[in-house]
């Protein structure tokens, strides 16, 4: 069994048409300092191909750090390869943590975590500040399923009703799954996983911890094509209106009219019809 101050994780990471060994979120954790608390990682991959000589590469690089590589070409919903993954691969682990594909960490992410959970003890949900190109994109204040960006870094506690969240960087204690019976939703594709997923934890857990942190992640959206784009406002857009369907019809309305409102930004930033 654990002792009482011990400070154990997995981390989960999910990749998509990436190879193992070129991802800059494994090549970034390998770096970590205090990563003898880190129980396995657990990379997902959900590329149509196996990718098994890149992932000996990876886990070469994260040894003696145990990892593990599971192959879902089906490319499953987001929140159905995070529980799957997290039910088979917690263990007697405290947290976990989870991964996108694109984020870099910085070496003393898991050596601040530590510290906190110690410190705080052992919050159900840590968080660090993730900044796209010049802006905090995570944690944001949320209304009606559109954000508004942090001004900079605010490390302590926060409402988690007030604020959501990216998945990326995120500690998810133990209990969330196994005493709050919070999970991921298994029908949400993509976007929207985190933002439903949070916004249902708020409601059982109403704090989380900022952990004075800042980490590096692509966004990828401004180097993507016109169409590109397109396709993915049109996917943001219908998942908030899957995240808020069962709220209030007040809410509901109000998502919509903010949609409208983002389909209205777009077209006039870019002169075109096409996020109408």
């Amino acid at each position: 069994m654990a002792t009482e101050d011990a400070f154990s994780f997995v981390a989960i990471v999910v990749l998509y048409r990436t190879a193992p060994d070129a991802t800059p979120t494994l090549r970034t954790l390998a770096a970590c300092a205090r990563m003898d608390g880190c129980e396995r990682v657990v990379v997902v991959d959900h590329s149509p191909q196996r990718q098994d000589e890149a992932f000996a590469r990876a886990a070469a690089a994260l040894s003696p750090t145990p990892s593990v590589y599971e192959s879902a070409p089906d490319n499953p919903p987001l929140g159905r390869a995070y529980n799957r993954a997290i039910r088979a691969h917690l263990g007697a682990a405290r947290y976990v943590l989870i991964l996108d594909q694109d984020t870099s960490l910085p070496a003393d992410i898991v050596e601040a975590a530590q510290r906190a959970a110690r410190t705080e003890s052992f919050p159900a949900l840590m968080a660090p500040h993730m900044r796209a190109g010049s802006r905090i994109a995570s944690p944001c204040r949320i209304f009606l399923g559109w954000g508004r960006r942090w001004s900079g870094p605010r490390p302590g506690w926060h409402s988690l009703r007030a604020n959501t969240l990216i998945n990326s960087g995120a500690w998810i204690h133990r209990r969330v799954f196994e005493e709050l019976g919070v999970w991921y939703s298994d029908t949400l594709k993509l976007y929207g996983t985190d933002t439903d997923f949070f916004k249902r934890l708020g409601r059982r857990e109403p704090r989380f911890l900022a952990l004075p942190i800042v980490i590096e992640h692509d966004l990828s959206f401004d180097s993507a094509s016109l169409e590109s784009k397109a396709d993915k406002v049109e996917a943001i857009l219908a998942a908030n209106r899957a995240v808020y369907a069962n709220d209030a019809w007040l809410v509901r309305l109000g998502v919509r009219c903010v949609n409208a409102v983002v389909r209205a930004k777009y077209a006039l930033q870019y002169r075109t019809t096409r996020f109408l």
